[in-house]
């Protein structure tokens, strides 16, 4: 996280992607997908939304469910089937419980 928002070293999107990218949480390939929303780069955000709901682990919660809500956000004008499934899927995954300690904070890049 200390590349991505530039706490106590310099903000560095590459070198956050590439930490984020040896963890395989659906947490980190949501925080990875988000740089490629926020640099524009429609195709690699969706790779990696896709990659979060399909993540051999989700350890904080609800990050599938994100990953999914967000595919279904962008799918919905051109593929409004696909965007259902993956709407119903984030149904599936649930949502983190209130005990959950990132229940209620903003994990995600501040924009």
């Amino acid at each position: 996280m200390a590349y991505l928002h530039g706490q106590g070293v310099e903000q560095d999107f590459a070198e956050a992607c590439y930490w984020f990218e040896q963890s395989k949480d659906a947490m980190a390939m949501v925080q990875i997908a988000q740089i490629h929303d926020k640099e524009g780069n429609e195709e690699l955000a969706m790779e990696y939304y896709r990659r979060a709901v399909s993540a051999p682990e989700d350890r904080f919660g609800g990050f599938r469910a994100s990953a999914c809500i967000n595919l279904a956000l962008k799918l919905c004008a051109e593929d409004p089937e696909e965007a259902d499934r993956y709407l119903r899927q984030a149904a599936d995954f649930g949502v983190p419980e209130p005990s959950h300690p990132f229940a209620n904070q903003n994990t995600y890049m501040k924009t």
